[in-house]
C-alpha cells in the first residue's frame, strides 16, 4: 500500500478530527480534543503533516522543534481503522528525518499512552518517565526519547 505525506492544510481540520475521535478514548481522552483543536487551529506552522493512501486521510502528526537541542513528536496518530496494519512506521520514520535535517536536534522526546511504548521502542526510543492516570482514569502517559547521534542522524539522512 502506498503512503503519501504530505503538509497540514486548513482544509484537513475534520479528517483529522476525524481521526482524533476514532482513537477516543483507547488512545486519548474526549477532554483533549479541545487541546488538539487549538494545535491546529493556532499553533500549526509547517511541522505538521497528513498521511495519505488511496486518496484517503488516515493519520496526521507533527513536530516541535525546540533551540535547546531537544524536540518534540506531537499529535501523531493513525485512524483506528488502520491499526496493527504497519502504516504507522513511514510517518515515523519521515518525522524522525525532519529533525534530524536540524543539527542542533540531540534528544526527540514524545508522550504517549500505555498502549504505545512498544511501538516506540522498536525505532530506538526509551521511556524515561512513567505517571499513571495523567490523562484521566486508566489512561497512563509514558515519556520516551529518541538519542540522535549523528551516526542515527547520517542513517535517517541516507537516501533509499
Amino acid at each position: 500500500m502506498t503512503i503519501t505525506i504530505r503538509p497540514y492544510q486548513s482544509a484537513d481540520r475534520d479528517q483529522c478530527i476525524r481521526i482524533f475521535r476514532s482513537n477516543s478514548p483507547k488512545f486519548f481522552l474526549p477532554h483533549e480534543e479541545s487541546d488538539f483543536l487549538n494545535y491546529l487551529d493556532q499553533q500549526v506552522k509547517n511541522d505538521y503533516w497528513c498521511v495519505e493512501t488511496q486518496s484517503q486521510l488516515i493519520g496526521c502528526g507533527g513536530i516541535h522543534v525546540k533551540p535547546c537541542g531537544t524536540s518534540r513528536l506531537v499529535w501523531g496518530m493513525i485512524h483506528r481503522d488502520h491499526h496493527r496494519q504497519g502504516l504507522g512506521q513511514a510517518p515515523l520514520q519521515f518525522r524522525l528525518r525532519q529533525l534530524a535535517e536540524s543539527p542542533e536536534v540531540k534528544i526527540i522526546q514524545l508522550e504517549t499512552s500505555q498502549h504505545n511504548p512498544g511501538f516506540f521502542r522498536r525505532f530506538g526510543f526509551s521511556e524515561f518517565k512513567k505517571t499513571e492516570d495523567l490523562y484521566g482514569p486508566g489512561l497512563d502517559s509514558h515519556e520516551m526519547e529518541f538519542k540522535m547521534t549523528d551516526e542515527v542522524r547520517a542513517r535517517l539522512l541516507e537516501k533509499p
